[in-house]
């Protein structure tokens, strides 16, 4: 479970990363806690509350 949360933290990250340096087409990928959306939030606030319990 933590490894799909981490995925879904890293994928973005790398997609937005590609982007900028120019390897990848620009699409609208938001990144994780600074591009505000609600789902967007909502969806990661979710996965660090599973990462969270999981730990504990």
């Amino acid at each position: 479970m933590i490894s799909g949360c981490l995925a879904l933290y890293c994928y973005p990250l790398i997609i937005n990363v590609g982007m900028v340096i120019g390897l990848v087409p620009i699409t609208a990928v938001s990144l994780p806690f600074i591009s505000y959306g609600t789902m967007s939030m909502l969806l990661n606030a979710m996965a660090v509350g599973i990462v969270l319990s999981v730990y504990r």
